[in-house]
Formats: structure tokens, C-alpha cells, sequence
């Protein structure tokens, strides 16, 4: 019997260890959604979480807001996000490595923002891994719905742009996840002037001209033949070259040509889409969707992904069709609002030629970097 009381007396002593550990672990224990990203845990070491992806968040330190009354960081902090017990750590690794293989290949560096550096002290983040970065003033969508900016700030950023896929061309890689959000805009102190880089390269993969492999990006900017290529990055550069000119003629967000009942997908895009893309993701020719929810990401978005480059070509003739209408539409508005005509008629041509269905009758982005530069002077 004693035998008996003292293993009933370990058995409750490890019982009320094993309660007192859980009620000490629930104190601090965040919501599930916080714990999800470890936002609650960013928090306590001092950050802010200016911006957050699918593999990394943006964080800016506290201190620095009380000291300076604003959110305009010099430097920025780039941490992987964490997916309940799974970090993406391994990702911003990757990520971070392809920004200094293409530092290394593109001295220069004005139109690509790959200048980074790993903290050392990885104790002020939790003990992870963490990138010092430039902080920028703005991402790009955010900017192009922005009312100030003029005709002519708006091919700027179309030619950095086109200027920084170039180079990143030049360096032997594709984009492969062409949308907005993946650019930034930094702003000279001394002379207020804007400028675009292409950020984000986590998708980016070595490709060589004419080579292809399996596309993994979001599905609104991806082209026609659903590939991974620098040709495909022409295509889906047209898109963002669109919606860079195109914000200040839209009426609420609105597409500047609207989809006809019969042509609309099943379910429409999400409030934040204007323009042309959200005309991609109501047209159901387009393979672009919005997925809020984990049944549209099983039961829409993945079906579509594991048939991206198998799309019928009546399809893709399709999108090429509503796409050029679009820019028809959309030169014809910057003429009537101030563009000179030749010039709209030059964009005209480079824009269609961009969305060609056959990607070798495609320009690459050095020639469309320089049309560009032409329209500009």
C-alpha cells in the first residue's frame, strides 16, 4: 500500500507541474492568427511589422518611431516568416543568396534592390535569421493609387522598371511573380525625386534566353504559356506597365473596359484589385484568381496552377484579344488626357508586341527598356 501512496503522490506532483507549465505557457500564449506569423513575438523584442509576405516581414524597431515621430526608417528588417512550427527561414536564406549572386553580376545595381546584409547579433530577432536592408518610402501598387504623380513621374517608373527586369535578365535570372507589391520606391532626400526597384526576388530562378521552367508565381500577372522565362517577364511586365499608366483614369477602380456578363468567372475579384487586374481575375479566360480562403486556394487556385501551361490556345488568343483592347482603350485615355499622339502611338505598338501570344515574337526587355527611354524624351 505505501508503495502505492507514493506513486499516486509522483503521479499528482507531475500532474500539477504539467498544469502550473500550461497556465504559465497560456499567459503568454498568443491568438492563433498571431501565432501563426509570430507577430506577438516580434512585438515584445521591439519591432513594428510594417509589411508582411507569404515567406517574410518587414519589421522597423520601435525605438526608432518614438525618436524620430515617423515610420521612415533609414534601414528596414527583413525576417522569415513563421507557419506555426515551420519557419521560412531556409526561403529568406535563398532569397538572400540570389541577391548577392546578382549584386555580383550587375555592378551597377541602380534599378534591382539586392543590397543587404545579415545581422549578426540574430539574438535582437528571437535568435533568427535577419536581413538589414534600405528602407524604401513606399511598395509600388501602394504609390500608383497615389493622385499626385504625373504623366511623366509615371513612365519614369515604367523605365526603371523596365530598366531593372533588364538587368536582372542580364544576369542570367526570370522574375517569375511580376506584380506591383514586388517593386518599391525610394525617394532622394536632397531632391525629392522618385525611383523604382524591382524587389523580392524569392521566385527568381536562373534562366538562360528561350530556356523555360515551371512557373510558381501568383497567377493574375503569369503569361499565356504558363512558364517560368525571360519572355513570360515581358508579358507580365506589359501588365504592370499598364497599371502603372492606367490608375488616374480609373473611376473607382473600375476596369477601363469592363467585362461582358457572359465572359465573367464565377467569382469575382477581391475590393483591393483595380484596372486590368482586376479585369484578369473577372475574365474567365484569364487563369488569374483571388483565393481569401483555403478552399479557393485547394479547389481553385491549385487545379488552375497544375494546368497553367497547358491553357487551350483559344484561350490564350483570348486574353492576348481583351488585352489589346485594353490598350487601345488606354492609350486612346492618355491622349485625351494631355499624352502627345505619336507617343501614345509608340507605347500602342510596344505594348502589343509585350503581349504577344508566341513569346518568341516577344522584344526583350533591353529593347523595351530603350523604347521606353525614347517615349521619355
Amino acid at each position: 500500500m505505501d508503495h502505492m501512496r507514493v506513486g499516486a503522490s509522483k503521479i499528482s506532483q507531475a500532474v500539477n507541474y504539467l498544469q502550473e507549465g500550461v497556465g504559465k505557457l497560456m499567459q503568454r500564449a498568443p491568438s492563433p492568427k498571431e501565432f501563426k506569423t509570430n507577430k506577438v513575438g516580434l512585438d515584445k523584442l521591439g519591432f513594428k511589422v510594417l509589411a508582411s509576405g507569404a515567406e517574410k516581414h518587414v519589421l522597423i524597431p520601435k525605438n526608432s518611431i518614438k525618436a524620430s515621430g515617423s515610420e521612415a526608417p533609414e534601414k528596414v528588417f527583413y525576417v522569415p516568416v513563421r507557419k506555426y512550427f515551420f519557419s521560412k527561414e531556409k526561403a529568406l536564406k535563398g532569397e538572400h543568396a540570389k541577391m548577392e549572386d546578382i549584386k555580383s553580376r550587375v555592378p551597377n545595381g541602380k534599378y534591382l534592390a539586392v543590397e543587404s546584409k545579415v545581422v549578426e547579433d540574430r539574438a535582437k530577432f528571437g535568435g533568427t535569421f535577419a536581413l538589414e536592408v534600405d528602407a524604401a518610402v513606399n511598395d509600388f501598387e501602394k504609390e500608383l493609387r497615389k493622385s499626385d504623380s504625373t504623366l511623366q513621374q509615371r513612365l519614369s517608373f515604367c523605365t526603371d522598371y523596365a530598366r531593372g527586369m533588364r538587368d536582372l535578365h542580364s544576369a542570367g535570372y526570370a522574375y517569375g511573380d511580376v506584380k506591383p507589391e514586388n517593386c518599391l520606391i525610394y525617394q532622394d532626400p536632397a531632391t525629392g525625386e522618385k525611383s523604382l526597384k524591382l524587389s523580392d526576388f524569392g521566385k527568381a530562378e536562373q534562366v538562360r534566353p528561350g530556356e523555360e521552367k515551371t512557373y510558381k508565381g501568383n497567377l493574375r500577372f503569369a503569361p499565356p504559356e504558363g512558364k517560368l522565362s525571360q519572355a513570360g517577364d515581358v508579358f507580365s511586365a506589359a501588365l504592370v506597365l499598364i497599371r502603372t499608366l492606367e490608375d488616374p483614369l480609373l473611376e473607382h477602380g473600375a476596369p477601363l473596359v469592363p467585362v461582358k456578363e457572359g465572359d465573367r468567372d464565377s467569382k469575382l475579384a477581391l475590393d483591393k484589385r483595380r484596372g486590368v487586374e482586376q479585369l484578369i481575375v473577372d475574365h474567365k479566360a484569364f487563369p488569374g484568381i483571388d483565393e481569401p480562403s483555403l478552399s479557393d486556394k485547394l479547389f481553385r487556385r491549385l487545379p488552375r496552377q497544375a494546368t497553367l501551361d497547358k491553357q487551350p490556345l483559344e484561350n490564350q488568343n483570348k486574353q492576348v484579344e481583351v488585352l489589346s483592347e485594353y490598350v487601345d482603350v488606354l492609350t486612346n485615355s492618355l491622349v485625351v488626357n494631355g499624352m502627345d499622339k505619336e507617343k501614345a502611338a509608340q507605347l500602342n505598338n510596344l505594348l502589343k508586341e509585350m503581349i504577344n501570344v508566341s513569346p518568341d515574337q516577344r522584344p526583350n526587355m533591353a529593347q523595351v527598356a530603350e523604347r521606353l527611354g525614347t517615349l521619355m524624351r
